[in-house]
């Protein structure tokens, strides 16, 4: 099956981060999966089957699972896997199972991050779901790389340390922009924002947006916050444009958000 390019994947919601303990010799058959997943074995081995092609799971190779799908998976050795359920879109969605074979660095640096995000997911502090994404856009641009290119996630990530730190803290300041951030970290706009795309598959403000808007739900279902106080409090100079933009991300007005949770949890 052709290799699908992930970089078109845009993700809507992180549904659940799991550590799994397979033991062997066991056939599991899952129908209908309700959602994407990444997966990878942080020891053992496992074959995932699907339309009578197997795919190896382990600490070298990655799983990405379609959602609406049957399939069945043999955990050959015994071991911990974690697995990444989200919601998301994708250009062609019905991929099946991909297996990306990751070299020896990014095999490392890919498992550290399987390792952390479910450490923040499962311990739930300050701010643990924009840290979830943050990582969930790392995992994704490494496991899109080809296995002959070098990755140095740290240092890289370095160069624009002070812009992210910017942006998680100060996602309320209506002024910042591209030109902004970049000289925040002290380097050129071009070489910032091919800096970002490179480490969070996403543009800067594409990702500072995201953040607003899932603070923005949060904040919208207080009982002390207007609309307008939402929208100031996320960084839109006018609720007119912050409902907008809102509709245009989330698919639903802020009015329409609001009752719809409500009725909900009714």
């Amino acid at each position: 099956m052709k290799q699908i390019d992930i970089s078109t994947l845009t993700l809507n919601k992180i549904l659940a981060i799991n550590v799994i303990h397979r033991t062997s010799n066991q056939i599991y058959i899952r129908k209908g999966r309700v959602s994407f997943a990444f997966a990878i074995k942080l020891n053992g081995k496992t074959f995932y089957k699907y339309n009578n092609k197997d795919y190896l799971s382990d600490n070298e190779n990655m799983i990405f699972l379609s959602k609406n799908i049957d399939y069945s998976f043999f955990c050959k050795e015994p071991g911990e896997c974690i697995m990444i359920e989200f919601d998301g879109t994708l250009q062609n969605e019905e991929f099946g199972i991909m297996s990306f074979h990751l070299n020896k660095k990014n095999s490392q640096e890919i498992l550290k991050l399987f390792k952390n995000i479910a450490y923040i997911w499962n311990n739930k502090k300050d701010n643990y779901y924009l840290k979830c994404k943050s990582i969930f856009y790392e995992i994704s641009y490494l496991a899109s790389l080809k296995n002959n290119y070098d990755y140095h996630p740290k240092s890289t990530e370095k160069i624009i340390e002070k812009s992210m730190d910017y942006i998680l803290n100060h996602y309320d300041d209506p002024n910042i922009s591209n030109d902004f951030l970049a000289k925040t970290s002290g380097i050129s706009t071009i070489y910032f924002r091919k800096v970002f795309f490179k480490i969070y598959n996403t543009s800067p403000i594409k990702y500072l947006n995201a953040i607003r808007f899932e603070k923005a739900k949060e904040l919208l279902i207080g009982d002390y916050n207007s609309i307008s106080d939402v929208a100031t409090s996320v960084g839109f100079s006018s609720v007119y444009t912050f409902s907008k933009a809102f509709k245009n991300e989330i698919g639903e007005s802020p009015s329409d958000y609001i009752k719809h949770f409500r009725n909900n949890i009714d």
